[in-house]
């Protein structure tokens, strides 16, 4: 098959992740730029987390929130229990921004760094708040049903967590309130981190590639048409093990093994797979591999993978081989058999050795290399070559 572009508006950002809002809130904006919907929180929409909290009927209201976790800016909702009330200025399921004051307590505000919410009348009932997710829905493409959704989830951890699931919200992790699954994003002071994101999907990223916790890449494949029935479909997929391991796992930004860790290491990174109505993911050591366990298929000689010697990374004329990426997972374990779902949009391998963050421009497109430098055939765990995904 031929490489497929997504089209529309590419985006290729920069910004600064000091803390966990940060990332939260640069993703959003710079997803929807390039053509993913917002959609709105609700009700029966599970939190990042739950905290029972105490208000003051004030001006200020402070919220009492014992070691909260936050650092201000967080987005948030209220709810309350049946038959229960909130006081006026506040409303349930509307989103609202952390004013950190201390340890244990802080303001809310309707916009980030805001004018504080003033509160008067009564409340009455059981007062819970939620740190909220934010949930993004791709575009639809032609030969898959419906489009994708990817939820931004701040669980109070060190990080951002990334999750998918189908458009209905009932195919997705069973363990999305972990901090042992989904991909993860750590912010820090003065961190830079780069998006690189179509309607079909997004890739996050630092310069650091061999830093746990700063790689994750989401969204749908590419589906031929020969492909009848399919509903759903996506993936996510990083190079971290947990919101607090600093391990890094292999990934697109430092192993050309592109995603499966090889028979030496029985824990391959937090990943998801979702086909129709079947799930599959990794977290921290719980996903054996196997002959479903996911990976992506790339036209590279058997031969190179297991021995020192360069062989057919590039053509008689010298011009080096490039190649379409193609994704093969099982349905829901790694015991399945790996079935092709699909191709990465706007991406192709070259089988040659590039340093990480190189640029480049060919084929009428702007190119931008994720994977380490690759210097050699050293093994079937590190191949010569990576991956560019188009920019522009």
């Amino acid at each position: 098959m031929a490489t497929q572009f997504a089209g529309g508006v590419y985006v290729n950002t920069t910004f600064t992740g000091a803390v966990r809002s940060d990332i939260q809130a640069n993703l959003l904006t710079q997803m929807v730029t390039a053509g993913w919907t917002n959609i709105a929180q609700a009700a029966s929409q599970g939190p990042g987390g739950v905290h029972t909290i105490t208000l003051t009927i004030a001006s200020p209201c402070v919220v009492t929130d014992t070691a909260h976790g936050f650092l201000g800016n967080e987005r948030v909702i209220l709810q309350v229990s049946a038959g229960g009330a909130l006081p006026t200025g506040l409303s349930v399921n509307t989103v609202y921004f952390v004013k950190f004051i201390n340890a244990n307590t802080y303001n809310l505000s309707t916009t980030a760094g805001g004018s504080n919410i003033n509160t008067s009348g009564s409340q009455s009932g059981t007062i819970v708040l939620n740190t909220q997710y934010i949930l993004l829905q791709s575009a639809t493409q032609a030969n898959v049903t419906n489009p994708i959704n990817i939820r931004l989830i701040d669980k109070l951890g060190s990080c951002i967590a990334v999750h998918i699931e189908n458009t209905a919200g009932s195919v997705k992790s069973a363990n999305q309130g972990s901090t042992s699954y989904g991909g993860y994003l750590l912010p820090a002071a003065a961190k830079t981190f780069r998006i690189i994101a179509t309607k079909y999907q997004f890739v996050c990223f630092t310069s650091n590639v061999a830093t746990a916790r700063e790689f994750v890449m989401a969204g749908m494949l590419y589906v031929p048409s020969f492909l009848s029935g399919v509903t759903d479909q996506g993936y996510m997929t990083s190079n971290c093990l947990a919101d607090s391991s600093a391990s890094v796992a292999q990934s697109f930004r430092f192993s050309a093994s592109l995603i499966d860790n090889g028979s030496t290491n029985s824990a391959p990174q937090n990943l998801e797979t979702l086909y129709n109505s079947s799930f599959m993911e990794s977290g921290s050591s719980s996903l054996a591999v196997g002959i479903g366990t996911p990976e992506v298929v790339i036209s590279v000689p058997a031969s190179s993978f297991n021995s020192a010697a360069l062989k057919g990374y590039r053509w008689a004329n010298d011009d080096i081989n490039t190649s379409d990426i193609l994704y093969s997972s099982g349905l829901t374990a790694s015991s399945d058999e790996g079935k092709l779902k699909g191709q990465f949009y706007d991406m192709v391998y070259i089988a040659d050795a590039f340093v990480a963050d190189s640029t480049d421009t060919f084929s009428g497109h702007t190119w931008w290399n994720l994977t380490s430098n690759q210097t050699g055939s050293t093994g079937a765990s590190r191949p010569r070559g990576g991956v560019w995904v188009a920019t522009s």
